[in-house]
């Protein structure tokens, strides 16, 4: 692990509807509030936990294309959502 560790190790067990428990102390330390929504963001190392007013999708995207591969994987998830649209609305 490549990352600087800012403090205490902590663990948490994944229950069987894939659901783990934030512990207090990172909680605290991080001011996650209960019902809060957060960003899950995969990252090289692992996953990254983010409030979701700390980052918005172009942040998100950043380093990984550019606006105009972006634009064109879009134009091709829509074209795709388009076909199969038109393929279930068929009798």
């Amino acid at each position: 692990m490549s990352e600087l560790v800012l403090g205490e190790v902590y663990t948490s067990r994944v229950s069987s509807k894939g659901q783990l428990t934030l512990p207090k102390g990172l909680r605290e330390a991080y001011h996650v509030q209960e019902g809060e929504l957060v960003v899950l963001v995969p990252v090289k190392e692992g996953i990254l936990l983010k409030h979701t007013g700390d980052i918005g999708l172009s942040g998100l995207w950043r380093g990984l294309c550019t606006p105009e591969e972006a634009e064109s994987w879009i134009e091709e998830l829509r074209a795709q959502w388009r076909q199969e649209k038109s393929a279930s609305s068929t009798p």
